[in-house]
């Protein structure tokens, strides 16, 4: 953390990029974290933790349920992510869960993303913006670049599931495991 401070404190400096991160996570640590960033960070790569609630005596339960808000309103589907460590200038999409309506409707990682709507896309935060003015229903228009060539893809706006996890006891708690449990449920 006291490498990204100072990096981030350089007089010429805007801050630190994921790339930057990455850079100075593998200079500390003397290892090539570029996989790690790769499935972790910016992939969908899932994180393991069923060893850790197996020592709390406890086990996963997994399904899925419509997003909605928090009245209940159902979600649009605006699961459209970019690649943070492309070039200044260039917004790359990345697909984390081929179930969304973008990757249904034909968009790939490494898309370069060019227009939505008509509306010129190339920043982050122009992106967003023009993502949370849809709606369940709308179609959006998609002007991208792949393999260099010019693209359009139309993508009808529909709801998603989100997925939900439980936990339950596992089929042969012990003591042990249940006082570790009240331990970490009170902090300790």
């Amino acid at each position: 953390m006291r490498a990204l401070f100072q990096r981030a404190q350089a007089p010429a400096d805007g801050g630190f990029t994921s790339g930057s991160l990455e850079s100075v996570i593998d200079s500390i640590c003397a290892c090539r974290m570029d996989a790690f960033f790769a499935d972790q960070i910016r992939g969908a790569g899932p994180s393991d933790v069923t060893p850790l609630v197996a020592r709390l005596g406890l086990r996963f339960v997994l399904d899925s349920v419509p997003a909605t808000d928090s009245i209940g309103q159902l979600l649009p589907d605006l699961r459209l992510s970019t690649d943070f460590a492309a070039p200044a200038g260039v917004l790359r999409v990345v697909v984390n869960n081929p179930a969304t309506a973008w990757a249904m409707a034909g968009l790939r990682s490494a898309d370069e993303l060019v227009a939505l709507n008509g509306a010129p896309v190339r920043t982050f935060a122009e992106l967003a913006a023009t993502l949370h003015g849809l709606h369940i229903g709308d179609r959006a228009t998609v002007d991208i670049r792949r393999g260099g060539q010019p693209m359009r893809v139309t993508v009808a706006v529909t709801g998603y599931n989100r997925p939900r996890v439980g936990f339950v006891d596992a089929a042969d708690v012990s003591p042990k495991q249940r006082a570790r449990r009240q331990a970490w449920l009170v902090g300790r």
